[in-house]
């Protein structure tokens, strides 16, 4: 049987930075931020899918990865102790600092598309990234992984939304269900066992209308 993840992960004729600056470049000053507010009840509303997973984190010292326009940040700032946001547009994190100002338990961070560049080894409870991940290709996902496994603390855990996505593993620049980047369930938890991650819970959802486009990850640092 062939290995997944042999298979993809050197098919994409791209370099990494060239992957991430792909991705970025339509988000920026994207109406996606506010169109997407309406959709926010989905991720929080606890008979939805996300919330219980979400109620599975030691929110103690939690990073939201991608945090966009911070419509997750209102909610999960309120749950955390300390709550770090991250995101590779340099607006979008102008943007929550003023939109989230009346929290004083908030930082805020520019990101570099493939790591954790300002977070020190072993120092956080939590992280999460939600509507985000699902646009990563193969190569972002196994280096964010990696790095999850270096700023978790043993025991803490990571909530990842991603794509469940496998009609093609070439780089496509728009024409996929969502923007949706190549990923499946199963190639997500080979990248996270390689990161030395143990895979909790994996739930295949449908999206937009897709069936089974997008899946739910949580993962967790060996103690």
């Amino acid at each position: 049987m062939s290995n997944e993840l042999t298979d993809t992960k050197f098919v994409i004729d791209r370099t990494i930075e060239e992957q991430v600056d792909i991705i970025r470049k339509p988000w920026e000053n994207s109406p996606y931020y506010d169109s997407a507010e309406k959709w926010t009840f989905i991720f929080w509303d606890q008979d939805r899918k996300f919330k219980p997973y979400f109620d599975m984190l030691d929110t103690t010292a939690m990073l939201e990865l991608s945090c966009g326009h911070g419509r997750h940040a209102e909610h999960s700032a309120k749950l955390a102790g300390k709550l770090t946001l991250v995101d590779i547009i340099p607006e979008n994190v102008d943007f929550c600092r003023e939109r989230l100002k009346g929290f004083d338990n908030i930082s805020f961070e520019l990101g570099k598309g493939t790591s954790f560049p300002n977070t020190a080894d072993e120092s956080l409870t939590a992280i999460y990234c939600y509507d985000a991940m699902v646009h990563f290709l193969p190569d972002i996902v196994e280096a964010y992984l990696k790095d999850t496994a270096r700023v978790l603390k043993p025991g803490g855990r990571a909530l990842y939304h991603h794509s469940n996505y496998s009609a093609s593993n070439r780089l496509i620049k728009g024409g996929t269900p969502g923007a949706r980047g190549y990923m499946t369930k199963d190639l997500f938890r080979e990248l996270a066992t390689s990161a030395k991650l143990n895979v909790l819970k994996q739930e295949i959802i449908d999206w937009g209308g897709h069936q089974d486009l997008d899946c739910i990850s949580l993962l967790e640092k060996p103690c």
